[in-house]
């Protein structure tokens, strides 16, 4: 997890460790406090606090508690069940922030560490009074199916994608029908995916396969150095990519070092599956991809302090591994030379009672012709709409709304130089929603949230006359955003 987490988590935004190592060390202790920078009347005071001893010669230096009598009593206060013995780390989070329930743990473990989980890397224990939840390699299917936090589409989904990671990791590299292995692209910002494999045999092999349903594992190799030392490295990564034709969205994830970056996707076509994969121990793609990474670790961007100026190409190496399985579903899935007579059927919405074989030809003459039948066009049905405020911005019913909205899930983020839509470039350091002490104020009326990020806010509307106001953005910047409405009940016709 991100080192801001832990303070975030709490509502007095702290936390200790309390640290066993192996061998015969004494048990450790050290904590943190990690608020504003204040002042209480002319006196301003940083922002971090320390639970910890510090070296007389080097002031600045916390060093952990390692005091018998100061360890017990807080072993004892605090209920860790970790005997001196155990080696590892126990962390504790005072005064938890209300958000995080019992049932959310388990709903975030699943969605973010399933990989490892999946892999028996990692077995999770959920407790809260009587309750008891494992999540392991061999209970995990079991926990999703039986979750009151997940409806059934959200189970059968779930359970696809748990599926398709496992047959995903029993590929290996020496099955020659399932496994390719592609060559570094001579430019990274517009790669032919398609020349990249050993041969146009090989390519139509993978080609085959993917567009049967199977599972294509590809593994891209990348070169890059880094500028300060000049030092080259080469690396890999994996694609795992399946057509569904049963996935009414794309499912895409993106896992660094067993952890799910969460915030990364880049398919928009149903029916497509994939699994971005960058996860041998030490690999220099680890380093590359973690420096690239906000604080939260949910995306990567080229502009975190970590990771801009770093690398060489950087930007160009980056973005080739977030658009990999977008590159790659696109190349295998191509159509050539294929008559797909009922491609635009469900836009133009003319049946056909005839197959176009058997067809009759049409008379030559004018005269006696049949008018084609009338296209009616569809009507865009309208929801909600957004309005300008002082520092901000308000979403609502709109006027002239057809129906309510179930949800609604708004984006937000300031005009980058440079980028169509910056949402993808937010960086929380702009303005980040999920900071109680940040500038930002929210408004909600008839309407509750659903979910908050840094700059995404969902709600769940419950009266025809909600709104949501959002203000405090920095006025001398240009702001974003984009508001989409969600119909979770389905209209007389059968449409969402």
């Amino acid at each position: 997890m991100g080192k801001i987490v832990y303070p975030a988590a709490s509502d007095i935004r702290s936390f200790f460790c309390y640290s066993v190592q192996e061998g015969d060390c004494c048990p450790a202790l050290i904590g943190r406090s990690v608020l504003a920078i204040h002042a209480v009347e002319d006196d301003e005071y940083v922002s971090e606090g320390y639970f910890c001893n510090f070296d007389p010669e080097r002031p600045l230096l916390q060093v952990p508690e390692e005091s018998p009598g100061e360890i017990e009593a807080f072993v004892r206060d605090f209920n860790i069940t970790r005997e001196p013995d155990q080696p590892g780390v126990s962390l504790v989070i005072p005064f938890p922030e209300a958000s995080i329930t019992y049932q959310l743990l388990v709903q975030c473990v699943i969605k973010s560490y399933f990989w490892e989980i999946l892999r028996g890397s990692m077995e999770v224990e959920v407790v809260q009074g009587t309750q008891t939840t494992v999540i392991s390699e061999n209970s995990i299917n079991d926990v999703v199916m039986s979750w009151a936090g997940l409806d059934e589409k959200e189970r059968v989904v779930t359970q696809r994608q748990l599926e398709f990671c496992r047959k995903a990791d029993r590929i290996k590299m020496a099955d020659k029908e399932s496994y390719f292995e592609l060559s570094v692209p001579r430019s990274y910002g517009s790669p032919r995916m398609q020349n990249l494999f050993e041969s146009e045999e090989v390519y139509e092999k993978a080609r085959g396969r993917y567009r049967s349903g199977e599972i294509v594992a590809l593994e891209l190799k990348v070169s890059f150095r880094k500028n300060k030392t000049g030092e080259a490295l080469d690396d890999s990564f994996l694609v795992y990519l399946q057509r569904d034709d049963e996935l009414e969205q794309a499912d895409e994830t993106f896992i660094r070092d067993g952890l799910t970056i969460i915030g990364e996707g880049y398919i928009r076509e149903a029916g497509v599956r994939a699994l971005v994969l960058a996860d041998w121990p030490d690999a220099p793609l680890n380093e590359f991809l973690g420096d690239a990474e906000n604080p939260a670790h949910t995306n990567w961007f080229p502009g975190t302090k970590h990771f801009k100026g770093k690398y060489s190409p950087g930007k160009a190496v980056l973005e080739y591994i977030q658009r990999s399985a977008l590159r790659l579903a696109n190349t295998l899935g191509k159509v050539e030379g294929e008559l797909l007579e009922d491609l635009l059927d469900d836009i133009f919405g003319i049946s056909t009672e005839h197959d176009s074989r058997t067809r009759e030809k049409k008379p030559n003459k004018r005269r006696g012709r049949k008018k084609p039948p009338k296209i009616e066009p569809r009507k865009r049905l309208r929801y909600v709409e957004t309005s300008k405020l002082k520092n901000g911005f308000r979403v609502s019913r709109a006027s002239d709304a057809t129906d309510t909205p179930d949800r609604v899930v708004i984006k937000m983020a300031y005009e980058a130089e440079g980028v169509g839509k910056p949402f993808s470039e937010h960086h929380p350091a702009d303005f980040n929603l999920t900071d109680n002490e940040g500038d930002l104020s929210i408004e909600m009326k008839g309407c509750r949230e659903l979910r908050c990020e840094p700059n995404l806010l969902e709600l769940s509307v419950e009266d025809a006359s909600f709104s949501v106001s959002v203000v405090g953005f920095d006025p001398k910047r240009d702001l974003w955003t984009d508001a989409k409405p969600y119909v979770d009940k389905l209209d007389e016709e059968g449409e969402q």
